[in-house]
This record gives structure tokens, C-alpha cells and sequence, in this order.
């Protein structure tokens, strides 16, 4: 598969990994299936290259993903802060993986900058920080992060350097970033990739079982729960949107990645075009969008909420505001109380 790479970048990144005998490798917290998938597949290849690697994530694993090879190997700057700081100040590299902003590690975002190391980063966001790192490969096109991995090692190492190990996360991340294949899909060097991961005797059968067919009874529960109260629907404007407070959290024991995909169930409509999830936590509120066709979301929450994502998939923090102060913001921005 031919794909605009910088071909001085590749070099320099082979010779870069060629040299470092100790890699970090940090992505986004509230890690979803592609920050799993980009940063634990990045661990398997470069671990196979014969490099100490070590996995950084700002709040660790979550549960929903544990089963995934090497989920156990994953510092947590939340529990081992020291250690992720240690970590950063000893590396001679850091791959940076599934995030555009520095400030998406949260507090991993200081002892990331501080740094000394070479420093490369692989996303598929918009407005990819440039200034923080010596090599960036941005494809905003590409499905997931995962995906993007993937082309890289095969263009910089051969599609042989990705191990069993190595494909279990690619193919992870790249089945729960396209929503199994149910958006972001259009290219075909997406197919091409799950193709060559397939080819290396993996399970699609178990893995897509893992990823989507793990709900606990509490996690069921909720989702019927927010189905049915705290779903509003607005058929005129082909919008419908969750809100989500602490307490419906509590009342379930729901954790933030098994709210993963909730936003999702708003375009199972056939009259909905844009769906939101308007979630509440103890220091902000999080606004999750999401659009069919052509509508642009990320737009709305880059100049509306000051985030960003992709066109058809975006997120955005607010802080100092209340559940109800965003929900009317939202309302007024999509006109909804003209309805």
C-alpha cells in the first residue's frame, strides 16, 4: 500500500529506534480501544526489535480492555506517577500515540514536555501538535491510529516486524475506532491493513467477541437505563442527545470506558444525523459528538467548546460549567428550542 509518507521521516525513525534502548510509549487518557490498540501494537513491534518498552497511560488500563496482550505491562499515572515521570526522564525515545494536544495526557502532560528524548507522534487527529515533537506522521483520513500504526512499522520495518501480539492490538483498534466497521471505513488501505492482520493467524472471530460482546449486567442495565430516560430526541433537527449525571454513574457503578460507544446508540436512528453524550464528572463535563453523512462535528466542538476530533467524530472538555448550563449551550448552538 503506497501512502504519503515523508520517506526522510521513516529513515529517521528507523535509525531513531535503531539507537534508543529505552522507549516510552504514551497515549491518550481514558484510553479507548485505539489508544489501546496503537500504543500496546507500537510496544509488541518495537519489544520484538529487541527495545525496553514501557506503556504510559494517564489512568491506566480500563477493565474493558485488560484482555488485550501486554494490558498488564501499562504504567498508570494516576497510581504510579513517579514511576511514568521516571520513565519519561530515562528514555532515549517517546512515541506518542492516538492524540493530537499534549494536554490529552493530563498529568503526564509535564513530565511529556520536560522530556529530553527524541519524541514521535502517530495520530490520525486534526491540528496535531508540531512544536512538541521532532517527527510527526498526522494522517486525519485514516481510520484510527492503529491503522496509521500499522503502515508505518510495515513502511519503515516490513509488514513482518508486526507480531501475532502486535496484530491482536492493531486489529483492536481499528475494529472499535471505525465502530466495527461502521464508519470511518471508506479508504482501502483500511481493508488492506485488517487483511494483512488477519494473515497473521489471528481470531477475528474472539477478538470481535472480546471487544464488543463484553457488557456486564450493571453496564446493560445502564445503557436501558439512559435509553429510556435520559435520551432526548429531536426528529425535526435530525438531533438526539444523552445526559448523563454523577449520580446515574454511581447509581449503576459505571466507569468512563463503559460509557464508551453509549453516544453511538443516537444514530441508530434512521431520522437522526447528529448524536451527542453530555456526560458529567467531578471536575468537567464531557460532550461527545457524533455524525452521519457529511456533518461536520468536529467544527462545533473545536469553535463552540474549544476541542476537536474528526468530522464525524469529536470531543470536547467544559469546565466550570454545570450539566445543565452545557445541555442549554447545546441546545441554543443547535437551535433546538425553537423546536
Amino acid at each position: 500500500m503506497s501512502l504519503p509518507f515523508d520517506n526522510q521521516q521513516l529513515i529517521t525513525l528507523r535509525d531513531w529506534v535503531g539507537e534508543a534502548s529505552r522507549i516510552v510509549v504514551v497515549a491518550h487518557r481514558n484510553a479507548d480501544g485505539d489508544a489501546m490498540g496503537s500504543a500496546l501494537g507500537m510496544m509488541h513491534v518495537l519489544r520484538a526489535l529487541g527495545k525496553d518498552v514501557v506503556v504510559v497511560l494517564p489512568n491506566g488500563c480500563p477493565d474493558t480492555f485488560a484482555w488485550m496482550p501486554g494490558g498488564n505491562d501499562i504504567l498508570s499515572g494516576e497510581k504510579s506517577y513517579d514511576a511514568c515521570c521516571a520513565a519519561f526522564v530515562a528514555a532515549d525515545l517517546i512515541v506518542a500515540t492516538d492524540f493530537n494536544q499534549c494536554y490529552r495526557v493530563a498529568m503526564l502532560e509535564k513530565p511529556l514536555r520536560d522530556a529530553r528524548c527524541r519524541k514521535v507522534l502517530i495520530d490520525h487527529h486534526e491540528g496535531p501538535d508540531r512544536d512538541a515533537f521532532d517527527i510527526v506522521f498526522s494522517e486525519p483520513p485514516m481510520s484510527s491510529a492503529s491503522e496509521l500504526c500499522y503502515w508505518v512499522v510495515s513502511a519503515v520495518w516490513g509488514s513482518d516486524s508486526v507480531t501475532h501480539d502486535a496484530a491482536e492490538c492493531f486489529y483492536t483498534g481499528i475494529r472499535t475506532d471505525t465502530g466495527g466497521m461502521n464508519f470511518s471505513c471508506s479508504h482501502p488501505s483500511l481493508y488492506e491493513a485488517v487483511a494483512d492482520l488477519v494473515a497473521k493467524d489471528i481470531d477475528p472471530d474472539r477478538l470481535n467477541h472480546l471487544i464488543f460482546d463484553n457488557f456486564s449486567l450493571q453496564r446493560l442495565q445502564f445503557y436501558a437505563f439512559a435509553i429510556s430516560n435520559r435520551l432526548r430526541v429531536f426528529p425535526e433537527h435530525k438531533l438526539a442527545y444523552f445526559y448523563i449525571s454523577i449520580a446515574d454513574q454511581k447509581r449503576f457503578g459505571i466507569s468512563s470506558a463503559e460509557m464508551e460507544g453509549l453516544v453511538n446508540y443516537t444514530l441508530k436512528m434512521n431520522d437522526i444525523e447528529i448524536g451527542l453524550l453530555i456526560r458529567e464528572e467531578y471536575t468537567r463535563i464531557k460532550i461527545s459528538f457524533r455524525a452521519k453523512f457529511d456533518y461536520n462535528v468536529e467544527r462545533i466542538a473545536r469553535e463552540h467548546f474549544g476541542g476537536g476530533g474528526h468530522i464525524k467524530a469529536a470531543g470536547a472538555d467544559c469546565t466550570g460549567m454545570k450539566l445543565e448550563e452545557v445541555i442549554d449551550k447545546i441546545e441554543d448552538i443547535f437551535h433546538l428550542k425553537d423546536q
